[in-house]
């Protein structure tokens, strides 16, 4: 039987799902700022994954340098998504203000 297969998806979702936890915890902490310390993760982890000649763990790190580049598009979206809420929280605000007056 050959449970590699298996192992990598395990790996996987446990990878996707600890660094889903670091990506939030950081994002309200440092807010975008820790972007570049994703980058360098992932960079590092995918020049790694290159030079190991085992398949498996290239292939481990190759998905821990995959979710470490992809949460920098998530940190990015979430920024974005957050300006467009303070904007909309920010127009309603005006508008109760006016009718205030």
């Amino acid at each position: 039987m050959n449970l590699s297969g298996v192992m990598m998806a395990v790996f996987c979702f446990g990878v996707i799902g600890i660094i889903h936890h670091m990506v939030m915890k950081s994002e309200e902490c440092f807010s975008g700022k820790c972007r570049p310390v994703f980058f360098m993760a992932g960079v590092t982890f995918l020049l790694i994954s290159i030079c190991v000649k085992s398949i498996m763990a290239s292939i481990m790190l190759g998905i821990l340098a995959c979710v470490c580049l992809w949460s920098i598009y998530i940190l990015y979206e979430r920024e974005k998504a957050s300006l467009k809420e303070n904007e909309q929280t920010g127009i309603k605000v005006r508008k109760a203000k006016a009718e205030e007056e």
